[in-house]
Formats: structure tokens, sequence, C-alpha cells
């Protein structure tokens, strides 16, 4: 799935540009590379963020800048980027009907910010070595994250049932257990995790193997699974 969003808006598209000192890199979406040639408007430019690769527009009627919009396409080398835009465009899906449709993920700065923050915690308490706990409290999620040193580490995650809304600070967000699942699985590589035992406003995951991403790996694995390849 490709990932619409204006240009310029905090989450993941703007940790992928940051995370890439000369990004993003733009030139013009050439439309005689692609087989057939299709109709491509001249506004339309490639765009370069470290590994990931997509198509920039501005959007017709506004502002320059105001509305500018970056489609991630894949995650790999350039030509496939180029083949990617090529078909969206031959098949008339380059410039969606409503360009102010946005994917959730890739706007998500509270979950990178709570990944980035669980995985300094992680690192923290490996270095350490010893049984140790550490509560991270970010971006509107609440988790505590347990190490007990063994062969191999047992990791024990209790994770808070709501998430504080920045808006709504009064009124948090019940969470399913299927999203807090998605939380835990991201955040682990390789991780043999029981079912979590449940109290009113906690699931605590015991997980049995498994090594905590770092930051840049947890963005790694929710652009790939939120742009596709």
């Amino acid at each position: 799935m490709a990932g619409l969003t204006p240009r310029g808006r905090r989450g993941v598209v703007g940790w992928l540009e940051e995370d890439t000192p000369q990004s993003p890199k733009t030139e013009p979406f050439d439309p005689k590379k692609c087989r057939p040639e299709p109709n491509v408007r001249p506004d339309t430019f490639t765009h370069h963020a470290g590994d990931f690769r997509g198509v920039v527009w501005t959007q017709p009627g506004a502002v320059r800048g105001s509305a500018e919009c970056l489609w991630l396409l894949v995650i790999d080398e350039h030509d496939n980027a180029y083949a990617k835009g090529c078909r969206r465009a031959f098949d008339g899906v380059l410039y969606p009907e409503d360009p102010t449709e946005l994917t959730e993920r890739l706007e998500d700065a509270d979950d990178h910010l709570f990944a980035e923050t669980f995985a300094a915690a992680a690192a923290q308490l490996l270095t350490r070595g010893i049984d140790a706990v550490a509560e991270i409290d970010v971006g509107g999620y609440f988790a505590s994250i347990e190490l007990v040193i063994g062969r191999p580490n047992m990791w024990i995650v209790a994770f808070r049932r709501t998430k504080d809304s920045k808006d709504k600070p009064r009124q948090p967000r019940w969470l399913i257990d299927s999203e807090i699942r998605t939380v835990i699985e991201r955040l682990f590589d390789g991780l043999d995790m029981d079912e979590p035992s449940v109290s009113y406003n906690t699931l605590e995951f015991p997980i049995y193997d498994g090594r905590p991403r770092s930051a840049r790996e947890w963005l790694t694995v929710v652009a790939r699974e939120t742009i596709g390849v």
C-alpha cells in the first residue's frame, strides 16, 4: 500500500527525511523512462530519502508549498520505484481524486516517538546487564519493560490499554488488544511471545525470546508494512 501525505508534516515520512542528511533529493519524473509512455504532469518529481523512493507533486490551485503531496512507493532501488511510478501513471492512479487522504501510520509521530523511547530504554537495560525495570510514558502511550537476565533473556512488557489524546487529554482512547499486540510485535525482532495476562487497564506480555529493535529498525518495519514493496 502506498502512502499519500502532505509534505512537511511529522510522522514516519518526516523521520525518514531527517534520517538522511542529504535528503530529500528530487528530480523531474521523466515519462520517457516508462514503457509505454504515460501522461505525467510537469510538476511531478521523484523523491529520494535514504533507501526510500517516491513521487512528489503539487496539488493544482493550491498556494505553492501548502499542498505539496508525497507518494512513497518502495523501499528498494531507484529503477523499481520508477517502474511502479510508471505503472501508476499509465493506469491513471498516480494522482488520486482526493489528495487530502492520508495513510495514518505514516503520519503518526506518537508511535515513532514511543518506539524510539522504548528502544533507548531497552538498550539501557541490556547495557546494565541485571534484572531491571524501566517505564516509558510518551506519545500518549504508557508501558513498563522488565528484563530478566538468562539464556535467553526474558522480557515482560506491561502496556496500558488506553492512549492519552493531546487534543482531549481527559478522554483517552481505548486500544483494542490486537492494536497493542501489533505495537509489541513491531518493537521486537524474532520474538517468542505468549498470550498476555489481562487486567482492567493493562496487558502484560511475557516474551521468552527476542531482541528489542532499534528506532531505525522499527521505522523500517513500519514503513515496509505501510508502503509495501
